[in-house]
């Protein structure tokens, strides 16, 4: 039978496990606070236990671990209900000071919990006696030092310090006692006296926990050595600055200003890979890059990175890691959700696309950017030149001659030369494809003056190579090979000094062309040969393919000369057409088609000729290549051109007969000019007048040269590379 004051004995034996009752005592109290919650000292609303009745344990929440105590005796019995009692009368009085303390009636309300401190065991509940002692002493010390009492203050804080255990509330009293030390450094500071504040913070700085402002204290002394660091950068001593910023960075905490000063040291360090970019050292610009760009977390600064890198790799012909950072471009852009990021990320992706052979990704690109972008910017105009390449490939020229009309537009309309230069370069190789030499070889000397008289300090001025190997192409079709030579071990020298791959595949095969045209097959044959190797391991398509017409036209001459067999030309040539087919080059497959008409005249085979012969002049009237006003071809053989401004292209002699028809009769002077494709009204300003030899004033309205100023003088051509 059990002994009536078993269960009593019982939960007094529980009150001997007081490091249960402690963990929940701490648990309501919140021991780690720097304030008291009276709330946690007064009963629940719901019923539930008191949060000083810690010894109330329910049968189901012990944990015994190994055999059941045996049973207890009377003494401790008495004892339980000893305690228990003056858990109770200890509790009524806290709850009675709470009460008065609330009433404003603090002298009341600490004798009510010194009276129930006696009753309290010193292990368990002491602390928080004394926090609730205390704090009616701390908060006067808050209300002396709002009324600008700070030494009265002080005094109430320290005599508060020396009874608040360290495990409680010291590190608040140590706060409340440094922040007017810490105050009176800021003011000395604000007068310009940094040492004194220096020495006042660095002595609050020896007291202050790790754990609460020493961070703070960190900030306030590391604050005068950054903005050293940033007056020497200003001054251009940047071994200086590293060494103030490597010194301040080791002693700032991550959790605070890091990230700045990780931001100004590696604003440093992608400035000096632009200079190692310039000074022609790719590969130590890309590490230094790649090294900023795993640290770098702003997205504007990590977009503008990664066009950095995407450049470098385009300029080293490695298209698909290009593609990457592409991609990586628009996903920073889908994140910021910014137009203007999200324009310039489908441009790199465009342009990528389209050295790939992916003409028809690459232009729906260019549209997904022109969409996101202003009209008058720089990204406008690069994406309207993008788009206007990628019509030239696709052989829509009068598309191509809008999208350049538009890029010159803008480029003018905010004074860019760069994008000026590549729009005479895209206009060159237009006129070039369309068999007109001299416009080709006028706009391609505009663009060259314009790369000599200009410094294009864009990623090593790329756009100079261009131009050299757009004059080389233009001379060599105007049959100025020896300056075309000039212009194209130039532009090969340069391309191998700033290690632009693409170019220098360009340039093997201009050069290959120069040797065709001085009817040095096998030397052609060669530099075709290199430039398809590289066109292949750069995965550039395009070139590949200019570079396989250009051996194809070497191996039709050979046949031709009767020094080799049908054989190879006809594989070659089949093979090309593949390869053009598939990249939607249309006048190169046309061209192509023709070729194999007569390999297979040759061979006797007349089915294979009438089938090629046929869909080449499919090809043709899918091209669109008529004069509106004759109704002839054009662009097939060698003729003059020129361009209205709708973008429509006639015949020269049509198109002054054309301005011509107003001027001979007094009665036809009222009709208007008409363009015969469109009917749109055509101006008279067709022509291009240079009046500065550096600047253009450039009508982009008639894209068209008068041909007595077609001269280009050679010799100034070659002493000018």
């Amino acid at each position: 039978m059990m002994h009536p004051f078993a269960e009593v004995t019982i939960r007094g034996d529980r009150f001997r496990r007081f490091n249960e009752g402690q963990r929940n005592l701490w648990r309501y109290s919140g021991a780690a606070s720097h304030q008291l919650s009276a709330a946690a000292l007064l009963p629940s609303p719901d019923g539930s236990r008191h949060p000083l009745d810690v010894y109330d344990f329910a049968e189901e929440e012990l944990g015994h671990r190994g055999p059941r105590p045996a049973p207890p005796g009377l003494w401790d019995c008495l004892v339980g209900c000893r305690r228990r009692v003056d858990q109770q009368l200890a509790r009524r009085k806290v709850e009675q000071g709470l009460r008065l303390y609330s009433e404003h009636k603090q002298q009341s309300a600490v004798r009510k919990w010194r009276n129930a401190l006696k009753r309290i065991r010193k292990v368990y509940h002491r602390p928080l006696m004394m926090r609730l002692r205390l704090r009616s002493q701390v908060e006067q010390g808050l209300r002396l030092y709002s009324q600008h009492k700070q030494q009265a203050a002080v005094r109430k804080w320290r005599s508060a310090l020396k009874r608040i255990r360290k495990v409680y509330h010291r590190p608040l009293m140590m706060r409340l006692r440094l922040r007017w030390q810490v105050e009176r450094g800021l003011r000395l500071y604000i007068q310009h006296k940094q040492q004194a504040a220096v020495r006042k913070w660095r002595s609050a700085l020896k007291r202050i926990c790790k754990v609460y402002h020493r961070p703070l204290m960190m900030r306030l002394r590391l604050r005068c050595q950054v903005e050293q660091g940033l007056r020497l950068y200003s001054q251009h001593k940047q071994q200086a600055v590293v060494r103030k910023w490597r010194s301040a960075l080791k002693r700032i905490r991550k959790v605070y200003h890091r990230p700045l000063m990780m931001r100004l040291r590696l604003r440093w360090q992608v400035e000096q890979g632009l200079r190692l970019y310039s000074q022609h050292k790719q590969q130590a610009a890309v590490r230094k890059w790649r090294s900023a760009l795993k640290r770098i977390r702003k997205r504007e600064d990590k977009f503008t990175l990664l066009g950095y890198l995407y450049q470098a790799y385009m300029d080293w012909g490695k298209y698909r890691e290009s593609l990457e950072f592409a991609h990586r471009q628009l996903s920073l852009a889908e994140e910021a959700d910014s137009p203007n990021l999200r324009a310039e990320a489908y441009l790199s992706l465009a342009r990528a696309h389209q050295r790939l052979g992916g003409l028809e990704r690459a232009l729906a690109y260019g549209r997904h950017s022109l969409y996101n972008e202003c009209d008058q910017c720089q990204t406008a105009g690069q994406v309207h030149l993008t788009v206007g390449s990628v019509y030239l490939e696709l052989a829509a020229f009068c598309k191509a001659l809008e999208a350049f009309q538009q890029a010159h537009k803008i480029a003018q309309g905010i004074q860019d030369p760069a994008l000026e230069l590549q729009v005479y370069v895209g206009l060159s190789e237009l006129f070039g494809r369309l068999q007109d030499a001299d416009k080709s070889a006028r706009y391609a000397a505009k663009a060259y003056d314009l790369s000599r008289s200009l410094q294009l300090g864009d990623l090593n001025s790329r756009h100079h190579r261009a131009a050299l190997l757009q004059m080389a192409s233009a001379l060599r079709k105007q049959g100025e090979l020896g300056d075309a030579q000039d212009y194209c071990t130039e532009a090969t020298r340069l391309s191998i000094v700033s290690g632009d791959q693409a170019a220098y595949a360009r340039s093997i095969r201009i050069m290959g062309d120069i040797y065709r045209k001085k009817s040095d097959i096998n030397k052609a044959y060669r530099q075709y040969e290199s430039a398809m190797g590289s066109a292949a391991g750069m995965g550039d398509r395009l070139c590949q393919m200019e570079a396989m017409d250009g051996a194809a036209r070497c191996l039709e001459a050979l046949r031709l000369q009767q020094k080799i067999c049908n054989c190879r030309p006809l594989e070659f040539n089949t093979r090309l057409l593949e390869v053009a087919s598939s990249v939607g080059a249309k006048l190169l497959v046309r061209t192509v088609r023709v070729r194999l008409g007569r390999i297979y005249e040759s061979l006797g085979d007349t089915e294979q000729q009438a089938l090629h012969e046929r869909l080449a002049q499919c090809v043709e009237e899918e091209l669109e290549l008529q004069c509106g006003a004759c109704a002839l071809p054009f662009g097939l053989e060698a003729d003059s051109l020129e361009a209205l401004p709708c973008a429509h292209i006639l015949h020269a002699r049509c198109a002054h007969e054309l301005l011509r028809s107003r001027s001979g009769r007094s009665q036809d002077k009222k009709k208007k000019r008409l363009c015969p494709d469109c009917h749109r009204s055509v101006s008279s300003r067709l022509y291009l007048q240079c009046e500065d030899p550096h600047r253009s004033t450039f009508s982009l309205a008639s894209l068209s040269l008068r041909a007595s100023d077609l001269t280009l003088s050679s010799r100034q051509a070659t002493s000018s590379v």
